[in-house]
């Protein structure tokens, strides 16, 4: 069983985008794809620190370091901090856009982990509930 976080927004609660599902842990698209994932996520902030730190490392590198192994060194010990802290800067990023954590859960899957926090929260299920039935009459 893996642990994930739910964090909520509960101004209009959307299913869709009001709800996130975080698991907890390292991140391997994170760690070979840093930036991409940054921009995968919409955390421009960092995505743009990311690009910043690596072109600064890898321009400095030459000047700075003797040998040209260092900067290589650098730039994936940067991309295993982000893989570590893939985490924590995704709950960072939904915390600026009014997001909350609400429960931390351990299931198997992030729908494992949703369903198991909508079972313990009733008042939640039936909000969510009645959104996706305005939704849906709304599309019809």
């Amino acid at each position: 069983m893996r642990t994930y976080t739910i964090h909520l927004r509960r101004h209009g609660l959307d299913p869709e985008r009001d709800i996130v599902v975080l698991k907890d842990g390292f991140s391997w698209p994170a760690f070979l794809v840093g930036v991409l994932w940054a921009l995968w996520h919409r955390m421009w902030w960092v995505a743009l620190a990311l690009f910043i730190g690596a072109g600064v490392i890898n321009g400095l590198g030459p000047v700075v370091f003797s040998d040209p192994l260092s900067p290589s060194i650098l730039v994936a010990a940067l991309a295993l901090l982000v893989g570590l802290l893939a985490h924590d800067l995704r709950v960072w990023s939904l915390e600026r856009l009014g997001f909350v954590q609400n429960a931390v859960i351990s299931a198997e899957d992030t729908d494992d982990a949703l369903r198991r926090y909508l079972n313990e929260d009733d008042d939640l299920a039936h909000t969510i509930n009645q959104a996706e039935s305005r939704s849906a009459g709304g599309r019809a």
